[in-house]
């Protein structure tokens, strides 16, 4: 029996709202209680006692109204709380996303059955350290990025997996991702497709000043050093929607999360015919 469910939604958008509002009232129906985050609640005119990763335990799961970037917020937010997601697409690619809104009134009905599987993803996590001092952690579902500010300079990385020197790239920057981010940023930097279920890290350098650079497929057991040798106003992305400034000889280790994220999935597996089908709606070519 379901007792309380969490929402989280993209604010800023109309359609996401609204259909958020008509789902609260179709838990309070039923007798389930809705929660969400300040923002979201305040957009939903919900009110408290506000969701937050502390008091996640309140919740069956959560149900995430927008697109991919909604799905990347609430993992953030949630993953280290092992609270299941539930994403319903109303954003644009929705690679992540499980169900369409079409697709909502069959979803709660076996969501509530409880006829679904957990699909569980990979998350990274970064490490920001300034002469030798730790300054910031950060943790992402799809990627970390490391590039230059917005004049058109080279920045200089030296890369070190584990205790191996590998190289130092002169490049616009570089992507560290987890498999769920192979098909981000990286895919679009020539990264390869890497299957959601495995576990490794993928480096991914952006236009490299070379005519040998290739992304290279890391185990998860080790982690990946990034030193900022020559410094350009570099910055440091998580997950496409946070930054965080850089400076010369700042060191980024990365390394794979403590927690996964939990993904309710409804429908068979189906990543292949996911991704032939969103690549097409980008107006992408992939073969079959």
């Amino acid at each position: 029996m379901i007792e309380a469910v969490g929402i989280i939604l993209n604010y800023r958008k109309k359609q996401p709202v609204l259909m958020g509002k008509q789902l609260v009232e179709k838990f309070k129906e039923k007798g389930i209680k809705v929660y969400a985050p300040q923002k979201d609640a305040d957009a939903l005119n919900i009110g408290g006692p506000y969701l937050t990763p502390e008091e996640g335990h309140k919740v069956h799961c959560v149900l995430t109204l927008g697109g991919d970037g909604t799905i990347l917020r609430a993992a953030r937010y949630f993953a280290s709380q092992n609270i299941p997601l539930l994403g319903i697409n109303m954003g644009t690619l929705g690679f992540l996303t499980e169900v369409e809104v079409s697709e909502i009134d069959n979803a709660l009905e076996k969501l509530m059955a409880g006829s679904y599987w957990i699909e569980n993803r990979m998350m990274i996590q970064a490490e920001v350290k300034r002469q030798g001092e730790t300054i910031k952690q950060f943790s992402a579902l799809n990627d970390f990025v490391i590039n230059k500010g917005p004049l058109a300079r080279l920045i200089t990385l030296e890369i070190i997996v584990g205790e191996e020197y590998v190289t130092t790239y002169k490049a616009d920057g570089v992507i560290i991702s987890s498999p769920t981010g192979s098909t981000a940023y990286s895919l679009s930097a020539g990264g390869p497709i890497v299957y959601p279920e495995l576990e490794v890290t993928i480096l991914t350098p952006i236009c490299p000043h070379t005519l040998g650079a290739r992304p290279i497929v890391l185990p998860s057991y080790k982690t990946v050093q990034v030193r900022i040798v020559n410094q350009a106003e570099s910055m440091l992305t998580i997950d496409g929607q946070n930054g965080f400034p850089l400076e010369k000889e700042d060191e980024i280790i990365i390394a794979k999360a403590e927690h996964n994220v939990k993904m309710i999935r409804i429908k068979e597996k189906r990543f292949f015919s996911v991704l032939r089908q969103k690549i097409k709606n980008e107006n992408y070519v992939f073969y079959e």
